[in-house]
């Protein structure tokens, strides 16, 4: 055991989803926690906390933009690959000197920026099924794709059609909530 926890490696990828200028790291000193919930009913579901030791001045001023967004992954040498834990947006970044060393946390959350930052304003058409609504709402959220669904509330009929005005996370939890389904976004898909 203590063998492995030596032969321990990782890959950080940070970059500006925007422009596409990011940085790779594997040879830093990391820690990191990560929290994945099988449903929504955490508000801070599939978040990460990451420290990296002693960045670069050219590395830490590539993390001064509003559209981060990291990938960690996580394995042993031995085995020759690492699997993917974790890729969010970062909420939030700080830089702060302890002692000798220089930390940089990362706050990450899984599709934070498609969850609340966009705004949904429409109506699903009277005779859909909820599944139709999630999908109206999931077909709003960039970069996540469609997971497992699996209810039999996911046929109902919204036979007054369904407003959704607001961010789709709070739209999720609304209609979720009305039809006791849960939800979650993990590793870019929406899964019911």
């Amino acid at each position: 055991m203590d063998v492995l926890q030596r032969d321990r490696k990782y890959v950080l990828t940070i970059g500006d989803y925007k422009s596409g200028d990011g940085v790779q790291i594997t040879d830093l000193q990391v820690r990191f926690d990560v929290t994945k919930s099988a449903d929504n009913k955490r508000k801070g579901s599939n978040a990460a906390t990451i420290e990296v030791y002693n960045l670069s001045r050219a590395t830490l001023s590539r993390l001064e933009t509003e559209f981060l967004e990291a990938t960690l992954a996580v394995g042993y040498a031995s085995s020759g690959d690492v699997q993917e834990i974790i890729t969010g947006n970062v909420t939030e970044t700080r830089t702060v000197k302890q002692g000798t060393d220089t930390v940089t946390q990362l706050l990450l959350g899984e599709g934070y920026v498609s969850l609340n930052h966009q705004r949904l304003k429409s109506l699903v058409a009277p005779g859909k099924t909820v599944q139709d609504v999630i999908e109206e709402i999931r077909k709003q959220m960039p970069g996540v794709v469609r997971g497992a669904y699996a209810s039999l509330n996911l046929s109902n009929k919204v036979i007054y059609g369904y407003p959704l005005n607001g961010t789709p996370r709070a739209m999720l939890d609304r209609l979720c909530k009305e039809q006791k389904l849960e939800w979650r976004v993990d590793n870019g898909a929406l899964t019911i």
